[in-house]
Parts: C-alpha cells; structure tokens; sequence
C-alpha cells in the first residue's frame, strides 16, 4: 500500500469518526425519548450527516479543490446504498435476531465506514 492511502484512510478516519459519533449520538438519543422507532432514528442520523460528511470528505480527506455535481451524485447514491445497508442491518439485529436496537445501531457503526472509505476513494473521488 502507498503512503497517499494511508494518509487518505487517516484523514478519512478523523471525518468518519466525527461523523460515526454523530450518528451514534443521535440514533440513540431518538431511541432513547421514542421520537422514532430504531429505523426511522438510524435513517433520520444518517440523512442529517449526508452534507456534513460530503464536505468533510472532499475538503479534508481528498482536498478536491472544485466539487462537482458527479461527485455529489455518487456521494448520495452510496450514501442511500449505506443507509439501506444500516437499515437493513437495524432489522435483522432487533427483528430476526430480537437483540437491543443499540446493538444493531453499534454494528451500523462499525461496519458501515469501512465500505464507505473504498466506495469514496476509489469511486467518488478518484
């Protein structure tokens, strides 16, 4: 491996897990006061982070100096394949399995930023 990935998967690393926490905080605390059931509160945290995540990935982890309109298509689109993913993973821990949504919410956490970083790294903003 190269040294531009390394460097890439660190930067990547800082903005995920700023988001990542993002994400956690907010699907439980939806959870937690029942404002939506486990689902809804993991799509609802993951739709609010779409922006913030884009921006952080393209201005710090890449340094793409001009944005342009592929590049946030791409970026939604794989943000809509992560949240059917998290959505999905959501229904087999708390349906199939009949484990704690807070489970479910902490293999979203752990899963889903190791695919994003390769779908944007070498999709997205290649």
């Amino acid at each position: 491996m190269n040294h531009r990935l390394f460097q890439h998967f660190g930067k990547f690393s800082l903005v995920g897990a700023i988001t990542t926490i993002l994400y956690f905080v907010i699907s439980n605390m939806l959870i937690f006061f029942k404002v939506a059931p486990p689902i809804m509160s993991s799509t609802i945290a993951y739709a609010l982070l779409i922006i913030v995540s884009f921006w952080g990935h393209a201005e710090f982890t890449f340094s793409i100096g001009r944005k342009n309109s592929l590049q946030l298509k791409k970026f939604f689109l794989i943000s809509i394949i992560g949240i059917i993913v998290s959505n999905l993973i959501i229904l087999l821990v708390v349906n199939i399995l009949s484990l704690s949504p807070f489970i479910g919410v902490a293999v979203v956490t752990a899963s889903i930023p190791i695919i994003n970083f390769f779908a944007l790294k070498f999709w997205v903003f290649k």
